[in-house]
């Protein structure tokens, strides 16, 4: 039977879970790169925990919602902090909505790399004639440029390591 404890680490939730294979902990806002054993769709981050936690072959995993996405890791590095801020232009070119934990769906224009902020981000989709929504991985630095706005959608990134 698996020990179940719930620690506030920062602002973010760590949940460890015991069972015959180790400890898997699972913490929002954060990535964990590394060679995937697999991946397929889960509906909850915890049950891409629980997969992990009952394949011998998992010592870490990664969760991203809106996707409703878990890669399972054979490897792993050091977790990294990571959230995800978009936005979208208006008629004006200027920002009309923007916000933490939101993916604005369409298609790609260009990844910018080593963008410092969301704010740099928006004011690259500003500059750029083609661009009508931009999506920043913090952690990453990653910027992405849309040419195309699509749906709305909440995305978190979780993940957790045995250990």
């Amino acid at each position: 039977m698996a020990l179940i404890k719930w620690f506030l680490l920062g602002t973010s939730w760590l949940f460890l879970s015991n069972d015959m294979y180790g400890k898997v902990s699972l913490k929002a806002n954060c990535d964990l790169p590394g060679q995937n054993l697999k991946s397929f769709n889960v509906a909850k981050p915890k049950d891409c925990r629980e997969a992990c936690t009952n394949n011998q072959k998992c010592n870490g995993f990664s969760f991203i919602s809106g996707w409703n996405k878990c890669f399972l890791k054979v490897t792993s590095r050091a977790a990294v902090e990571i959230r995800f801020f978009s936005g979208e232009l208006g008629s004006n070119r200027e920002v009309a909505s923007s916000g933490w934990d939101i993916d604005y769906s369409g298609k790609d224009l260009k990844k910018i790399p080593y963008v410092t902020d969301g704010k740099a981000c928006s004011i690259a989709c500003i500059k750029d004639p083609k661009c009508k929504a931009f999506g920043y991985i913090s952690g990453y630095r990653d910027c992405w440029l849309k040419k195309t706005i699509g749906k709305s959608r909440h995305k978190v990134f979780w993940c957790g390591q045995r250990t």
